[in-house]
Order: structure tokens, then sequence, then C-alpha cells
């Protein structure tokens, strides 16, 4: 009986083990794993379309890139009156590591960096050569302009020493793979060697990309972000010429409203629009432009208010941009 029983046990004590195997063996089912997720033309496809995504949150694009340059070049301009602690450190100077927006600017960029580091590492897999020369360019272009935005934001600008060799940011040229890739640190690269790496990408994507395209970035959005670098630099006859190339492409135009190219999407005025969408959007509650600028009933908190003889004292009276870029808010 006891020799029955010991077995029985042992029986009971292999299905037991065996079921739970089974039972805790599940396949993730709301991720992909990372060596098989790019297989095809359309999975590499869809990953850069998630560059954008990313781009467009309020992290990056769809706020503060936007608002956190305004705040920290806004004095006499433009002051922070909302409840907010991390906007509000950020428009006093009186900020540290431990600032929200700076860690959420930071770790974003960075995966942007990364998505289209993962981009470049998997072109073998695309076999359409148009859009594989495409995808390719639209990656160097986010890795340079998200390098380009970091190193102006978390480093002493171009010229701050006479070779640039103050401390920048960490340039990331290759994806993060494993968990020791996600984990290890790196030392920060001078400003100059980060400039060297944004005009690498930039020029080569502007060699890459298609001179048009309905939704997505193309040769004239990387020389217009390429002027802007020249600017930084302080090479105003670079800057001036790829500017030029922009214009003489005919591609773009003034609209007759200074507003119009705000109030209406993918006007001629637009080099390049980040596509948002009910579900991709910065939103319009606590991590949007409008929430933080706009002043009208229902809309917006005015957390961020111009200071009103700054516009009487910039901008004479016609101008539109006087009248029709700035109003007296109604709203909270």
């Amino acid at each position: 009986m006891k020799k029955i029983l010991n077995i029985g046990l042992l029986v009971v004590a292999v299905l037991s083990v065996t079921s739970c195997k089974k039972a805790l063996d599940v396949e993730p089912q709301q991720s992909i794993d990372a060596g098989t997720a790019l297989q095809n033309d359309q999975d590499v496809n869809s990953l850069v379309v998630g560059g954008y995504a990313l781009m467009g949150s309020g992290a990056l694009y769809g706020t503060n890139l936007e608002m956190i340059p305004d705040l920290l070049g806004a004095e006499g301009v433009a002051t922070w009156r909302g409840t907010f602690q991390s906007p509000r450190q950020i428009a006093t100077k009186n900020m540290n590591s431990l600032n929200t927006d700076a860690n959420r600017v930071w770790t974003t960029a960075y995966q942007v960096i990364d998505i289209a580091n993962t981009t470049i590492d998997a072109l073998g897999v695309v076999k359409d050569a148009n859009l594989k020369k495409q995808l390719e360019g639209e990656a160097l272009f986010m890795r340079g302009v998200m390098h380009f935005e970091l190193v102006r934001l978390y480093a002493l600008p171009w010229g701050a020493t006479a070779d640039n060799s103050q401390p920048g940011v960490v340039i990331k040229l290759k994806p993060t793979k494993t968990e020791a890739d996600a984990f290890a640190r790196f030392p920060r690269n001078t400003v100059n060697a980060v400039y060297t790496q944004v005009l690498a990408d930039l020029t080569k994507a502007a060699t890459l990309l298609p001179a048009t395209s309905r939704l997505r970035v193309t040769r004239f959005t990387a020389l217009g972000f390429l002027s802007r670098l020249y600017l930084a630099q302080g090479n105003y006859a670079a800057a001036r010429d790829v500017a030029n190339e922009v214009i003489a492409s005919g591609n773009y135009a003034l609209n007759a409203s200074v507003l119009a190219v705000f109030n209406n999407k993918n006007t001629r005025e637009g080099i390049w629009e980040i596509q948002q969408n009910e579900q991709n959007n910065a939103g319009n509650s606590n991590d949007g432009m409008a929430t933080f600028y706009a002043s009208l009933p229902g809309i917006g908190r005015a957390d961020v208010r111009v200071v009103a003889l700054y516009v009487a004292n910039n901008y004479p009276a016609g101008d539109l941009r006087r009248t029709e870029w700035y109003y007296i808010g109604t709203g909270a």
C-alpha cells in the first residue's frame, strides 16, 4: 500500500509540474520578440511609423520641444502661470536632474534614436528598393534631428569653447538588442562630435529621401533642419544656401494669412507636419499645446502667458502677427 501510494504521489507530482509548466509557458500577447519582429518590408515600415508617433508625442514635438525652449528663453516675453512644478522649474531656471520634463524628453528622444538604429540594422529584410532607400533616409533623419534637439537642450551651445569640446550628449548609433545593451552606460560625446554626426546623418538623409511626400519627411525636410544646424553654428552662408534650395524647389509657399498654417493641415507653407489623429496625438488635457497656451472658453488654461508689453514693443501697428498671433484671453 505504501509503495502504491508513493508511486501515485510521484505520478501526481509529475503531472502537476507538467501542467504548471504548460500553464506558465504562455507567449506574450501584446509584444513581439525582438529577434523575429522585423521580417519584411511592412514590419520595418511599421517601425518607422512608430518613430513618427513618438516624435509627435507630448514629450517631443507634440509639446515639450516647442514649449521648453519657449520657457527657457521666456524672460520678458512669457511667464508660466500653471500649477505644474516641472515647467515652473524650467521657466525660473531652477531645476535639477529629477525634473520630470527633462527626463521625459531625454528618454523619449533616445527611444526614437533606437527606433532609427533598429531600422537601419533591419534594412536587409526590405525587398522593395525604393522603400528601402526611403526608410533609410527617414531613419537617418530621425536620428539626426533627435541628437540635434538633445545637444541644444542638454549641453552648452555651439561656440561656448573655441573647439566645442564641451560635453554634449551621448551619440547612439547602434540598436538596443539585449538587456546588457539597455543598461549599458556611455560617456557624453563633445558638442563638436554631436554636430558632426548630425550633419552627416541629415546630409545623407537628404540624398535618400524623396522630393515630395504627402505625409512623411522629404529631402527638403532634411535640408530645412540642416539650415537650422548651420544657423546654430553661425555658418550663415551655408544656412542661406540650404534654405534657398528648399525655396527654389517650388514645393512651398507662404499662405496669405499667418494663421492658415496653424488652422489647416498640410498647407504649402508646411515643410513637415507630423500627422495626428484621435489615437495618436499629444492631447488637449494636461499634455497638449492647446492646454498650455490657449485661453478661450472651454479650451486651454493659459498656463503660458505672453507679456503684453512684449507684443506692443515688438510688433508695429498693422503687423498681422500682432493681431493674429496674440489675443487677450477669455478662458481660465
